[in-house]
């Protein structure tokens, strides 16, 4: 199985964000991490929360989990729009990234989350 550092290098992201930090960064994790591209998807139907995109996200679940994985967390806030249904039907675990950052800030601030802004590509946290 490669590394998370190679399976990474799979990955194309916009210039300057795949820092560490970043979810499409492996190196942010200090455990194993699998990336899975679903090709064939475009950032309109993403955006849109076009239900055709539902079969394709479970498939790559799926296949996921086949290779082990113990959760899932979907990299873009627009996930949240196939969360319910993708986490009814696979067996692991499956975050849409608003939720997991809520649940990691309550766990670690220990006040209010006000939520989250999403523009297109770029996410800003709200702090109260």
């Amino acid at each position: 199985m490669p590394g998370p550092e190679q399976v990474n290098t799979q990955i194309s992201v916009p210039k300057g964000q795949a820092i560490a930090g970043n979810v499409a960064n492996a190196s942010t994790y200090n455990f194993p991490v699998h990336y899975k591209i679903l090709r064939g998807s475009t950032i309109p139907q993403i955006l849109s929360a076009d239900p055709t995109l539902l079969d394709l996200i479970v498939e790559g679940g799926r296949e996921l989990e086949k290779q082990g994985v113990r959760a899932i967390v979907g990299a873009c806030g627009y996930f949240g729009n196939y969360q319910k249904e993708v986490a009814e039907i696979l067996d692991v675990p499956v975050f849409d990234f608003t939720t997991l950052i809520n649940w990691v800030y309550n766990a670690v601030v220990r006040r209010p989350f006000a939520g989250l802004i999403q523009r297109k590509f770029n996410a800003m946290l709200v702090d109260t």
